[in-house]
């Protein structure tokens, strides 16, 4: 009995000492994994990561971050509120059920509107196969969801500024929708084009 009581004691011991190095060495290579990721991406890479463990509260976080921006995506590419609303809610389901395959490469943001425009596609599809082929939009009201930030040297009156934004919704409201997926993502998501 005291042999065993020994042995007990030892294997007990050497499984805590195994524990703490394992969680030592896991540790350590979170910390030099985390060291190859830029800081301006730190913070939602590590969010990810706690949502893969299932963690609402930072899934939470993402939302808010993310939230404005892809609805504003959505609605660039010329979905109405009420649609932008549904695949704003169908990007975070993706992401919340795809989390356990997600992998820190690249930027979080990037990853995130990969995910988007994969769900815009597929409401393109939908909605192509149900021959619902205008985006609902009243003619009148042509590039009224844009709001356009110009580079330009910025109009001298409100006049011209409303003019110029006119134009160029509707030269955006022209292109085809994998042509104004492309140019949305570029222009206002900033995504590299090796990256769209």
């Amino acid at each position: 009995n005291v042999c065993s009581t020994g042995t007990t004691k030892f294997f007990h011991c050497f499984t805590i000492w195994l524990e703490y190095v394992i969680i030592l060495y896991f540790e350590g290579q979170y910390r030099i994994f985390m060291s190859g990721i830029s800081p301006d991406n730190r913070e939602d890479v590590e969010l990810m990561l706690r949502v893969q463990i299932g963690d609402l509260q930072a899934f939470e976080l993402l939302f808010k971050k993310f939230e404005k921006p892809l609805y504003n995506f959505f609605v660039r590419l010329g979905s109405d509120r009420t649609q932008a609303e549904d695949l704003l809610q169908e990007t975070f389901l993706r992401l919340w059920k795809s989390a356990g395959g997600y992998f820190p490469q690249g930027k979080f943001s990037t990853y995130l509107f990969q995910i988007a425009k994969n769900v815009f596609l597929s409401w393109l599809e939908k909605r192509k196969r149900h021959k619902e082929l205008s985006f609902e939009q009243n003619p009148d009201d042509v590039g009224a969801e844009y709001k356009i930030e110009s580079e330009i040297s910025p109009p001298s009156s409100a006049m011209e500024q409303d003019e110029l934004t006119k134009i160029i919704s509707e030269a955006i409201d022209k292109l085809d929708e994998k042509h104004r997926l492309v140019f949305v993502l570029a222009h206002y998501q900033e995504c590299k084009y090796a990256e769209i």
